[in-house]
């Protein structure tokens, strides 16, 4: 059986228990991490015997099992407590490009629509085109309260990245265009109030119908997904000169 590490950690006793039947291989990012063998006495037994002459003499079984069984929580110790944290380099190379932060913030806040982009469980990039809606720093969408890919990723792995391009214009003779854009990180959660969260967007693509719209919130509570990406870095970027 192969299971992801965010499926282990959920419920380790429920795989720790089914080892004892099959071995369990724990992957992350889509890669082979670790590997739950069979725990059952007789099993080690006959894997010892059958590999007699491979170990030294003095080759004490139980201490073996003590050994990588420590090594095992060592790894798992290591996935709820990650020595280093990873972090994304936003440094821009064409400072002359870069939008001052009333600009970026004036993209974001404007911006008809955004892409957001996480990672699946198996380690493959997913970038979701959206509407969405910018309040002091939070990125608000929404999307269905099923069961979704999507859905899947952010549970897997919150953290993400949204783009948005505003103004473009392409300038044929220069092989070039004029652009502005600003790209996010930040993590992703589900919205505690889903009518706040929803009247957001309400606010911005109906303004002149804001009874109506929260009416319509409440109506699709039980069907929509809001979810709320908390905003840690961004930059922007534009050429708006031909």
């Amino acid at each position: 059986m192969q299971v992801t590490v965010t499926e282990f950690k959920s419920d380790p006793d429920k795989y720790l228990n089914l080892a004892q039947a099959e071995d369990i291989w724990i992957t992350k990012h889509g890669k082979i991490y670790c590997k739950l063998v069979n725990p059952i006495f007789s099993n080690v037994r006959a894997i010892s015997g059958a590999l007699a002459g491979l170990f030294p003499a003095d080759y004490d079984r139980d201490a073996m099992r003590e050994e990588r069984l420590a090594d095992m929580m060592e790894k798992y110790a290591a996935l709820e407590h990650p020595k280093e944290e990873r972090t994304m380099n936003t440094e821009m190379r064409r400072k002359d490009r870069q939008l001052t932060d009333e600009e970026a913030i004036a993209l974001l806040k404007n911006g008809e629509y955004g892409i957001v982009s996480v990672v699946c469980p198996d380690g493959t990039p997913y970038g979701r085109p959206t509407s969405y809606a910018y309040a002091d720093g939070i990125l608000y969408f929404h999307g269905t309260v099923e069961d979704s890919l999507f859905r899947r990723c952010i549970q897997h792995e919150p953290r993400a990245c949204f783009t948005v391009v505003g103004e473009t214009q392409v300038l044929p003779a220069k092989f070039s265009t004029k652009y502005e854009s600003v790209v996010a990180f930040g993590t992703i959660s589900e919205c505690p109030d889903k009518h706040a969260g929803l009247m957001k967007l309400v606010e911005k693509y109906s303004p002149e119908c804001l009874e109506a719209g929260s009416k319509y919130a409440d109506s699709a509570l039980e069907k929509v997904a809001v979810y709320a990406m908390e905003i840690t870095s961004y930059t922007g970027k534009a050429r708006r000169k031909g």
